[in-house]
């Protein structure tokens, strides 16, 4: 805060003033420590890896997009998009199968009654 006001901060109100010391806290940036106390749940969103995660959550619904799209109006399907790589996905977790078929029609209100 000192490098800021240009003073110690012991000086500062006998320099600015109180209303000024106010203001200047007042538009502190994001990146401060003070903002950051402030504002304990906007904070996380103004660092770099949460614009990562913003990012790479972006570029993975664009491509779903784009792959419906593509999957409707081609005459060859186009293969399914991988999701984009981040290194704090687990490699296991990037590409997900569920399930390993339909259930016949003659079973269904056996395993539905028995699930509900």
């Amino acid at each position: 805060m000192s490098t800021l006001l240009h003073v110690p901060w012991r000086a500062a109100p006998s320099a600015y003033g109180w209303a000024e010391i106010a203001n200047i806290v007042r538009h502190l940036p994001t990146t401060s420590a003070t903002w950051r106390a402030q504002h304990p749940d906007e904070a996380p969103w103004d660092t770099a890896l949460a614009l990562a995660h913003i990012a790479a959550a972006q570029v993975d619904a664009t491509n779903a997009v784009t792959y419906t799209l593509a999957r409707r109006w081609s005459e060859r399907p186009p293969e399914e998009p991988e999701p984009y790589p981040v290194p704090w996905a687990p490699k296991s977790a990037r590409k997900r199968h569920m399930g390993g078929g339909g259930i016949p029609v003659s079973e269904f209100d056996a395993w539905y009654y028995a699930h509900a």
